[in-house]
């Protein structure tokens, strides 16, 4: 896997290829600029460099400069990893036809920490957020923590926020300066992209 970091203000700042790659699948990678407007953001990729995916953009994670994570997308699925738990199904699907895609690329634990490593030498960060996490699991192994939410913000109405390092200072006071809600309800607009 090759590493780029590209800076963008826009989901579609990048390589026209990062972008379509990233954002047919849902809407987390335009998320990670939409909930996040008027600062410019680190897009970190991994690229492929083996088997049928040589030359395609298979990860990505999106930062801003200050040590906000607000977006994490890995596309591949690994010959362990069923599709089937990533997909919708209905009566008519059926995952009988798909196969492994054949690579050597690392596994997604090494393609994340690569990443993580790559954002952390660029941006010289030494803590990290993520705010509105789409999942735990996956940062814990790389030594994030859940940040519980403030008192006054009920759990079922707020957002999921891991840090990493030293914080600089109080959670909540970090996120308030940056003008960033721990409310499930503040953060997520509704998508103006339109598929065609």
């Amino acid at each position: 896997m090759r590493i780029e970091v590209y800076r963008a203000s826009e989901f579609t700042d990048v390589p026209q290829i990062v972008h379509v790659a990233f954002d047919w699948l849902d809407d987390r990678y335009f998320a990670a600029f939409e909930n996040y407007p008027d600062t410019q953001k680190l897009v970190v990729v991994g690229w492929a460099t083996t088997g049928e995916v040589d030359g395609e953009p298979m990860t990505v994670l999106v930062a801003t400069p200050g040590h906000i994570i607000t977006g994490y997308v890995d596309t591949y699925f690994d010959s362990e990893i069923d599709p089937a738990d990533f997909m919708p199904m209905d009566e008519d699907d059926t995952f009988a036809d798909i196969e492994p895609i054949d690579h050597d690329e690392p596994p997604p634990a090494r393609r994340r920490a690569a990443l993580l490593a790559r954002l952390r030498k660029v941006s010289k960060a030494t803590w990290l957020l993520i705010h509105d996490a789409d999942e735990i699991e996956g940062w814990t192994e790389h030594g994030f923590r859940v940040v519980e939410p403030p008192p006054d913000v009920p759990a079922n109405q707020a957002l999921v926020v891991l840090a990493w390092g030293e914080l600089p200072e109080d959670t909540a006071a970090l996120l308030q300066a940056r003008g960033l809600s721990w409310h499930l309800g503040r953060h997520r607009y509704p998508s103006r992209y339109v598929y065609e």
